[in-house]
C-alpha cells in the first residue's frame, strides 16, 4: 500500500509518500504526478517514508526526475536504490 499525501504551497506542491512504491500504485503516482503538475507547476516528491520500491518504481522515479520533478527528501535505502545504475 502507498499513501499519497499532498502538501501545496503557493505555486509548488509536494508529494509526500508513506508505504510501498509497488505494483499498482505506480500508476497512481503517476497520475498523481500528472494531476499535481497541472494544478501547481513545480511536483517535488518526499520519499522519506517509502519502506519499498521495486524495479518498476525506480524506474518511475527516475524518468519524473529526468522530467523536472524534483525529489524533496529521501530515505537511505530509497538514496541507494536510485544511485545504483540500471541493469
Amino acid at each position: 500500500m502507498l499513501r499519497i499525501t499532498e502538501i501545496s504551497e503557493a505555486n509548488a506542491v509536494t508529494l509526500k509518500l508513506a508505504g510501498k512504491l509497488v505494483g499498482p500504485w505506480i500508476g497512481e503516482l503517476r497520475s498523481a504526478c500528472g494531476r499535481a503538475a497541472a494544478r501547481y507547476g513545480t511536483v517535488r516528491l518526499d520519499l522519506a517514508d517509502v519502506s519499498f520500491v521495486d524495479a518498476d518504481g525506480i524506474a518511475l522515479i527516475r524518468e519524473l526526475a529526468g522530467g523536472g520533478l524534483a525529489i524533496a527528501r529521501t530515505n537511505p535505502f530509497v538514496a541507494e536504490l536510485l544511485m545504483t545504475e540500471k541493469p
